[in-house]
């Protein structure tokens, strides 16, 4: 039978023993960042979706979509289809002048 005991170390002599954690390399920063980045983007897209689904019907139709386009539209959003509903302030600008003829109320302007 076996009468010896071993007494652990104290907290102290762990302490004092422990080197630190080894530097990770460089390429383990690079991938959490991505990850972070990832886990961001995901986070928003699903808070843009939810922000527009709680839209009623009526606010939806004056924005011109529909609640089967909600998915479609935050993926454009959020870059990862191609921007079909948007519209550049040129593009705005030129189909308003068209319907309403911008005169100047003085002549010589």
């Amino acid at each position: 039978m076996n009468t010896e005991y071993v007494i652990p170390p104290s907290f102290a002599q762990r302490l004092a023993a422990f080197k630190g954690p080894a530097r990770p390399s460089p390429w383990v920063g690079r991938r959490l960042r991505a990850i972070v980045r990832l886990i961001a983007r995901r986070l928003r897209t699903r808070r843009r979706f939810e922000d527009l689904r709680h839209l009623d019907e009526r606010t939806l139709r004056d924005l011109g979509l529909t609640r089967s386009e909600l998915a479609s539209v935050v993926a454009e959003l959020g870059g990862h289809a191609a921007a079909t509903r948007r519209r550049t302030d040129l593009e705005v600008w030129q189909s308003a002048s068209s319907r309403f003829r911008v005169r100047a109320i003085d002549s010589s302007l």
